[in-house]
């Protein structure tokens, strides 16, 4: 799980999760008691919905991280409920009033904006840069990689002067990568970078909701 993804329940979850060790059965009951009973005062008409990456039996994240599951809450409210804790009529209300995004659709749609910018960046005015990252996620958007294809290298981006949008050197068309490093060679042999230079500009599915 990203370290940029914010708990997705308010603070008592996060507090669950920090001192596991000294949160009794009873305590976690309790705590889902409470979303069960916000749940059926949602209204779907005016509920904010989000989705985020846990553990199938695990949704809150009490004890642990991995895969997709989606939340509601009143507007205003600090408490975000499991659709699963929801009213069987709310959470279809839900569904058929606010569809939400999966992970993918959101990485595919984020992703596309990369491939748009490419072909716009002008290999004289250019700002490249070097990372070192996930050999097969560049741009650290999959909170699921799996460890065995874990494998960090360098990683070359470019970007339009003033913009936000790097674009990996794979995502640019030939002739503009071919440019870049003819231009750039030994300046990105030498370059030294921040750690996260992404830090502000992530899909939804990576940051926060």
């Amino acid at each position: 799980m990203s370290d940029k993804l914010k708990a997705i329940a308010a603070e008592p979850a996060e507090e669950a999760q920090e001192q596991e060790p000294r949160v009794n059965q009873s305590e976690i009951e309790k705590w889902l008691a409470i979303r069960k009973e916000e749940g059926r005062k949602i209204d779907p008409e005016t509920a904010e919905v989000k989705w985020d990456y846990a553990a199938t039996g695990d949704p809150y994240r009490i004890r642990s991280p991995i895969h997709t599951h989606y939340f509601a809450r009143s507007r205003g409210s600090d408490i975000w409920v499991w659709f699963g804790d929801l009213p069987d009529a709310t959470r279809d209300a839900l569904w058929g009033k606010k569809p939400v995004k999966s992970p993918d659709q959101i990485n595919q749609e984020w992703l596309a904006t990369r491939k748009e910018a490419g072909p716009k960046i002008d290999p004289e005015t250019a700002e490249v840069m070097w990372v070192y990252a996930q050999t097969l996620d560049p741009y650290g958007i999959d909170p699921e990689l799996p460890p065995e294809l874990e494998q960090v290298g360098r990683e070359y981006f470019a970007r339009s002067p003033g913009s936000d949008v790097w674009v990996l050197f794979d995502d640019l068309p030939r002739n503009v990568r071919d440019a870049l490093w003819t231009k750039h060679k030994r300046e990105l042999a030498f370059m030294l970078l921040p750690r996260d230079p992404f830090s502000k500009d992530k899909p939804a599915s990576v940051e926060e909701f």
